[in-house]
């Protein structure tokens, strides 16, 4: 990922929350709901809304349907679903 330039006097290690949260909210911050991902995907929202909060990693199948829906390469969407997995400790 690109690191983002400020205009504003930010520390390294603010600057890295700022991108984690903006690699995060990428993923949470869609233009579908949950029950409208779930629908497309033929899955309950449940499920979907454990593959967004971190609690469970989608199968290989499931995650190139959701990566296609929030318009995510596979890969980067995994790293994405296992930074919120990690920081909220599941």
């Amino acid at each position: 990922m690109k690191k983002i330039l400020f205009n504003t006097n930010y520390t390294n290690e603010e600057v890295n929350i700022i991108q984690d949260t903006l690699k995060k909210k990428s993923v949470i911050m869609t233009k579908f709901t949950q029950v409208e991902i779930a629908e497309m995907m033929g899955v309950k929202q449940p499920q979907v809304s454990n593959w967004l909060n971190g609690k469970r990693i989608p199968t290989a199948s499931n995650l190139v349907k959701l990566a296609d829906i929030l318009e995510e390469y596979p890969e980067e969407l995994l790293n994405k679903l296992e930074v919120i997995k990690q920081d909220n400790n599941f």
